[in-house]
């Protein structure tokens, strides 16, 4: 098989203000912009609003590929209007990820913008970048001090993350 094609997350301020990792109150804009990278395709989510930013984006992540892993071909994930990833499994272990802006484009290409961005990796490189960036949140967060709230998706996101591996 030939080289891996690199894929990378990216968490970026859609305003200008300060954005954090972990939302911290009135002091920090908890929207924002998330982006998915396979190869050189940088794929755009936009608007998102998390209040535990990458907790939130990647509990949802991982629950998308415990279903692609049950078998499912196909798996739709709304961020925040006006963004929807679309995970499709191509094959055995290649999967295609697209942004879409309006749930119908999904089934009736007529109804498409022609500005969405897809990109194609494997399954299991999709894999193994989302759960390095995982493992990377948990260790960060592990020994902080976070609210009830933040604290359960927290939990569910080490769960998860043993799901997936």
């Amino acid at each position: 098989m030939g080289e891996e094609v690199g894929v990378e997350f990216e968490f970026s301020s859609n305003d200008g203000s300060p954005w954090h990792p972990v939302h911290k109150g009135d002091d920090c804009n908890p929207h924002c912009d998330v982006s998915i990278r396979i190869g050189e395709t940088w794929i755009p989510g936009e608007n998102v609003y998390f209040e535990v930013a990458e907790v939130s984006f990647f509990n949802e992540l991982l629950h998308v590929l415990i279903e692609l892993q049950s078998g499912e071909k196909q798996v739709s994930y709304f961020i925040e209007h006006p963004s929807l990833f679309l995970f499709e499994r191509n094959g055995d272990d290649q999967i295609q990820v697209t942004n879409y802006y309006n749930e119908e484009s999904i089934e009736d290409p007529s109804k498409r913008l022609g500005i969405e961005k897809t990109g194609t990796c494997s399954l299991t490189g999709f894999e193994n970048a989302t759960l390095r960036r995982v493992q990377e949140i948990i260790n960060r967060l592990r020994n902080k001090k976070l609210s009830k709230s933040d604290s359960n998706l927290f939990h569910v996101l080490e769960e998860r993350y043993q799901q997936v591996k």
